[in-house]
């Protein structure tokens, strides 16, 4: 028939340290599962652990009269119409008859926190776990009714992030966008403004977050990064690590860190990678294939995983891209005071082959390609033309080539 149906579960991944978990409601609907939280907390004596059937006498019956008041609110619906609906749908009906408009509560970190965690992208999800960090810092608490987000308390938070962190720092816009995004999504979770129906009011009709300033156009020059290349083979460990993967991710037409550290070989010689950045922004799923070029062979043989798990063996080095990042970051500042140029981080290095890609005469579309950009006046004609990575390749080995790689 189609009809959804329900049950109250513990899930053994969501227990905590001391034992205590939130009770889910589970909602299977044409086969597909979601779970929706409850104002119930099970102890460790409340449930057996074994097979988290539910001990306490009192939580069963709780449980059993919540239960209930779901199957209510889905008989409400025409077992028919229940056929055109989402699982998503069905749990935005329950949650929508559960809690009537005058008594509406949603703990903002605790849903932020949800939201951010199913996200399948786990680098942009730690942005925004990041954020509510920052958030619950300037308030001072865990728990935040989300009608208190108001435009007053948002401008606050804005300055707050100003003081902290200077005026034009990408924290101010990342932070304050990523808490906007996270409020319009409860709101679209839990209003239905087509029937008039808003428990959650929008304090961004009153209040805009500030528009992350451009970047500054940083690079290296061309004979910094060949200087980089001829003095590698004589720097300590760490230093030469940092070196290395700022070189692999220039070489790689400008790979992320996080790219390179997951990275797998697709066949011989060339590499494969969704980019962290983009993928869940781009038709295509931010795919790259990238060919690694002779020409550079001999730096990437001293980093190619032998296992064959993965195309470098940078996850046997660190256990998290991250680490890589932040103390090759520390590093390659002592490298630049070395080679007598101003700080540089990882990221100039795909900022370097952009600049030295246009210097080089490589069109501008195709080095847009080659760092796996954004383009907002892409045609849509242009998301059915499958890539040519030839060409791609190609304008690599140009760019590479403008290097001797001892």
């Amino acid at each position: 028939m189609g009809i959804p149906t329900v049950k109250a579960v513990i899930l053994r991944q969501h227990i905590k340290q001391d034992g205590s978990v939130n009770v889910k409601i589970r909602v299977t609907h044409n086969r597909v599962v979601k779970y929706l939280p409850t104002s119930e907390f099970a102890r460790k004596g409340d449930y057996y652990q074994s097979d988290l059937r539910f001990k306490s006498t009192s939580l069963i019956k709780k449980m059993a009269d919540l239960v209930e008041r779901v199957q209510d609110a889905i008989a409400e619906v025409d077992a028919f119409e229940w056929k055109t609906k989402t699982t998503a749908e069905v749990c935005a009906h329950i949650e929508a008859c559960l809690v009537p408009k005058e008594k509406f509560r949603l703990d903002f970190f605790q849903f932020g926190y949800e939201w951010a965690n199913a996200k399948k992208n786990k680098y942009s999800g730690g942005n925004y776990r990041t954020a509510l960090k920052s958030f619950s810092s300037f308030l001072g608490t865990e728990t935040l009714d989300i009608s208190l987000v108001t435009s007053s308390l948002l401008r606050r938070f804005e300055i707050y992030l100003h003081d902290k962190h200077g005026r034009d720092a990408r924290a101010v816009s990342l932070y304050t966008s990523h808490i906007a995004t996270l409020h319009s999504e409860a709101r679209k979770r839990y209003n239905n403004e087509e029937l008039g129906e808003v428990r959650i009011k929008n304090p961004y009709e009153f209040y805009t977050p500030p528009k992350q300033k451009p970047a500054k156009k940083v690079s290296l020059a061309k004979e910094t990064i060949q200087k980089l290349i001829d003095i590698r083979h004589s720097l300590g460990y760490y230093d030469k690590l940092a070196v290395d993967v700022f070189l692999l991710s220039f070489a790689t037409m400008g790979s992320n860190v996080p790219d390179l550290y997951y990275a797998v070989m697709d066949r011989p010689g060339v590499i494969y990678y969704q980019r962290t950045k983009t993928k869940e922004r781009r038709f295509d799923g931010a795919d790259m294939f990238i060919r690694l070029e002779p020409v550079a062979q001999k730096l990437f043989d001293e980093y190619l995983d032998p296992s064959g798990e993965r195309a470098f063996n940078l996850h046997k080095k660190y256990t998290f891209y991250k680490s890589i990042a932040d103390k090759g970051n520390d590093r390659l500042k002592e490298v630049a005071k070395m080679i007598g140029v101003k700080p540089f981080s990882m990221r100039w290095a795909r900022r370097s082959f952009g600049t030295i890609a246009n210097s080089a005469g490589i069109p501008k579309s195709n080095t847009n390609d080659m760092l796996c950009h954004i383009d907002s006046n892409m045609a849509v004609t242009d998301i059915y033309i499958e890539k040519d990575w030839s060409i791609l390749w190609e304008a690599n080995r140009k760019v590479l080539e403008l290097f001797d790689w001892k």
